[in-house]
């Protein structure tokens, strides 16, 4: 890793979010530098929820999700991260928000962070 730049959205309480949508600030970062990112989410999952939460890295020029991480929110873990992702064919400053969603109404996790680390190389 020669060099990173990390940044970090507030989710605290997110609550009935039902579907996959645009829930972070919206950041602007040069891939001409950066080549590969990563995002790691905390919250408060508990055994009896359901459904699946989804946490992406949105790029919002080209209206698509960089790097799409899900996980079944009647899991025990509250500190997960996607797989590092090559992302050498984007160009120039791109800009990107974080994209969260529960596709169960009633019981979503609260997520307390969403940061996505973006770097020269892998990590």
């Amino acid at each position: 890793q020669v060099g990173n730049t990390t940044t970090t959205t507030a989710c605290t309480a997110t609550t009935n979010l039902t579907n996959a949508a645009n829930r972070g600030h919206q950041i602007f970062v040069d891939m001409d530098r950066y080549t590969h990112a990563k995002l790691r989410y905390f919250g408060n999952v508990t055994g009896a929820q359901t459904g699946t939460v989804s946490v992406n890295l949105r790029d919002i020029a080209a209206g698509t999700d960089s790097i799409s991480s899900s996980f079944n929110s009647g899991t025990s873990c509250v500190d997960r991260s996607s797989a590092t992702t090559d992302l050498t064919a984007k160009t120039g400053v791109v800009p990107f928000t974080a994209r969260i969603g529960d596709s169960t109404a009633t019981d979503d996790p609260a997520l307390s962070s969403v940061s996505v680390e973006f770097c020269t190389g892998s990590f």
